[in-house]
């Protein structure tokens, strides 16, 4: 089995899990902070990926550590996991956690890319406009910060982009200008 596979069947057991204790909500919201804790914490990732610890004691480790924050599904699934030794997995799983979930309740992601931060107002028309061409009913916007634009943006959704750059309106006028022979002013055309 390759391991796509594999993150997608722990993901989708996981996910199947959390509906049928009607637990969803919760455990996704563990999933995204477990997400940002192994994103943030390279000890975190180190712990778990060391082969020095046993099982047990990793079950015993994070349960003692994330017992009150995490819901008790989400602590049953991650020692499964241990047990099974499969925790060098965990972020895969919660990612496809995630893009399972996104899947299942129609949320688009979209990526945009801008000099500064979107005022809330114009960060709702965006997402209204989004929804306008997409037919997912939720969109979440994942904003970036990026100065070498100079101004405009870089809207990202699925497989499809939309720059809208000042820098690259720029590069695109560099190019024409230099692709375009220049005009001779000793010799007008007649």
């Amino acid at each position: 089995m390759s391991l796509k596979k594999l993150h997608i069947r722990y993901a989708q057991a996981l996910y199947q899990m959390a509906e049928k204790k009607s637990v969803l909500p919760q455990v996704v919201k563990d999933v995204q902070v477990l997400l940002a804790v192994y994103e943030n914490l390279p000890p975190f990732q180190d712990f778990l990926q060391n082969p020095l610890y046993k099982p047990a004691q990793k079950t015993k480790t994070l349960t003692k550590a994330l017992d009150s924050h995490l819901h008790p599904t989400t602590l049953t699934f991650i020692s499964f996991l241990l047990t099974k030794r499969r925790e060098g997995h965990l972020s895969a799983i919660l990612y496809q956690f995630e893009a399972l979930r996104k899947i299942e309740q129609h949320i688009k992601t979209a990526y945009i890319t801008t000099v500064r931060t979107l005022s809330p107002s114009l960060r709702k028309t965006i997402i209204q406009h989004i929804q306008e061409i997409t037919t997912d009913e939720e969109v979440e916007l994942i904003e970036k910060i990026n100065t070498d634009l100079i101004g405009g943006y870089i809207l990202k959704i699925g497989d499809q982009q939309l720059d809208m750059s000042i820098r690259t309106q720029l590069i695109r006028l560099q190019n024409h200008w230099e692709q375009s022979p220049l005009p001779d002013l000793n010799h007008p055309a007649a």
